[in-house]
């Protein structure tokens, strides 16, 4: 058996070290990013290349990304958490400042220590791993999750770096084909065409029935959502019996609200963060 098949059949997300989360980090997802010495670039000015075309037009001051080092766009790791934000490149904040980030208005003009678990792309696995990775070495209270469409998924495959094999994790999305790229002989298109539907589902609920078991298990508060109308109707359907429904990620029909987008011109603006915030402000922090 290859020694990467036998590290992975030994990382098990409930009960591992945090360096482990870097599997699902930037750390790993994003190598432009990591230095020779393998370290993590701690600033970078533009994190993608729809937000360099689109800089000299964003008309509100510029920023950059702080990165922790395990690949988190926070500060390092504390000890404690009031509440941390669980989700993909719309708790990531792609396009924005930090502190224009919808978690970090939700504890805004309060004592809370609000964390920046999001990953750009994540899938709702990634996500679930994640959490789970994190909770058992940081106490956290509270998790929000703001959950992307359930056809993203995570899937592992072997790596070759020097001779040397290794496995790794990408989440991969239906519309953003990969165009080309390879992971062990499994492309992007090919994987949606031959995979129902039924089982994107299947893996969607178990990661959110897991959440719940693991948010028990360490007494963590659990509030979730979605920005896809989809993802969220199943979410209403679900038996949920300790994690706590919040109001869904919605886009009114105003043209002020419409027209608000980040720096990359892809992503939610300023508004809609802090209009998503005032939706569940009082749901959260009661």
């Amino acid at each position: 058996m290859s020694e990467s098949f036998t590290d992975l059949l030994k990382f098990n997300v409930l009960d591992s070290d945090i360096e482990k989360v870097k599997y699902y980090t930037i750390y790993s997802t994003r190598p432009d990013l990591v230095l020779k010495s393998g370290e993590l670039k701690k600033q970078v000015s533009i994190f993608s290349i729809p937000e360099d075309h689109n800089k000299n037009s964003w008309p509100h001051e510029d920023f950059d990304y702080q990165f922790s080092e395990h690949g988190f766009r926070d500060s390092e790791l504390p000890k404690h958490i009031d509440i941390g934000a669980f989700g993909c490149s719309y708790t990531f904040g792609v396009g924005l400042p930090l502190n224009n980030v919808w978690h970090k208005l939700l504890t805004k003009n309060t004592d809370l220590l609000s964390y920046n678990f999001g990953q750009p792309g994540a899938s709702i696995g990634a996500i679930t791993d994640i959490f789970n990775i994190v909770s058992n070495n940081v106490k956290i209270d509270k998790a929000v999750f703001l959950l992307p469409n359930y056809m993203r998924d995570l899937i592992a495959f072997e790596e070759v770096v020097k001779w040397k094999k290794s496995f790794k994790l990408k989440s991969i999305m239906p519309q953003l084909p990969a165009q080309g790229y390879l992971y062990n002989d499994i492309i992007t298109e090919q994987h949606y065409k031959y995979t129902p539907e039924c089982e994107f589902i299947r893996k969607m609920k178990d990661s959110i029935y897991l959440i719940e078991k693991i948010a028990r298990m360490r007494d963590i508060k659990v509030y979730i959502s979605s920005w896809d109308r989809p993802t969220y109707e199943m979410l209403e359907i679900m038996d949920l019996r300790y994690a706590r429904l919040i109001s869904e990620w919605r886009i009114p029909n105003d043209k002020t609200l419409l027209d608000d987008v980040a720096r990359d011109a892809m992503h939610p603006g300023f508004l809609l963060h802090n209009y998503w915030i005032e939706q569940v402000r009082d749901q959260v922090l009661i």
